[in-house]
């Protein structure tokens, strides 16, 4: 059964799937954080079956954005929550290097294909960005912009149709300008800031916040080489940011 898991040619829609290792991300690292809550030995031993299950399956999906990201994020969590995720970590890398070497090594290979592509979506972009800086082409311009502006040869080898660049923070900028990129960077800081004070101030939610939080880490990380706000982790990225609010929210009408 394992080796039918692990062969290359059964798991390829775990490879190509880049919508399941965006939410993997983003739920693994709120996972790992409410083991650490007062539950049962019955519910902590379904939520570690859960959590290995899960990272069992972010490894053989393949994607490298979110490996990054739920690694930093899990930094996250060892630092402010506990020191024995580290150990947890360990393992996630571990599996990694024995199962993803190969794919893993790519990552910074200028010569490799998907981040070539990834390179030409950000020249793109930022061409965009430099032609209308303050409000961008508008919301949905980047793939006719792509299909207008780059070269026949480029078109040809990465393909015609692209609606996102593998960069939120350029294709929100190229898009909508930097006013609104601006606006984001705001929202991202103060929905942190108030998550983080939330966490020291509201105990009982104190291990649910941090979750959140490094759940919204490996977000931003992932963002940088892919459209996350745009697919369906984006919906999570909302979620989230709604229960720290709602946080917030419950403890201003108990203050008052």
């Amino acid at each position: 059964m394992i080796q039918f898991i692990l062969d290359p040619e059964t798991n390829q829609k775990f490879l190509s799937n880049r919508a399941l290792g965006e939410c993997l991300g983003m739920v693994i690292p709120l996972a790992i954080a409410m083991f650490f809550c007062n539950f049962s030995r019955k519910t902590k031993g379904l939520l570690i079956f859960s959590i290995v299950i899960m990272v069992f399956s972010l490894v053989i999906n393949g994607t490298r954005g979110a490996w990054v990201g739920s690694i930093l994020a899990l930094c996250y969590l060892a630092i402010f929550l506990s020191r024995k995720i580290f150990f947890g970590l360990g393992i996630f890398i571990f599996l990694l290097f024995s199962y993803q070497i190969e794919r893993a090594s790519t990552i910074f290979d200028s010569q490799d294909s998907s981040n070539l592509y990834r390179v030409y979506q950000c020249k793109a972009a930022i061409l965009m960005i430099k032609e209308r800086p303050l409000l961008g082409y508008g919301p949905g311009s980047f793939q006719k912009f792509w299909q207008d502006r780059m070269h026949e040869k480029i078109k040809e080898r990465f393909g015609y149709n692209h609606k996102y660049v593998l960069n939120m923070y350029l294709q929100i900028a190229g898009e909508t300008g930097i006013f609104c990129i601006l606006a984001f960077f705001w929202l991202i800081i103060a929905s942190f800031r108030l998550g983080w004070n939330l966490a020291q101030e509201q105990k009982e939610f104190r291990i649910l916040l941090l979750g959140i939080l490094a759940c919204i880490v490996d977000f931003l990380v992932h963002g940088m080489v892919n459209h996350t706000l745009y697919g369906k982790s984006g919906y999570l990225f909302w979620f989230y940011l709604g229960m720290i609010m709602s946080i917030g929210r419950a403890q201003r009408e108990q203050s008052l």
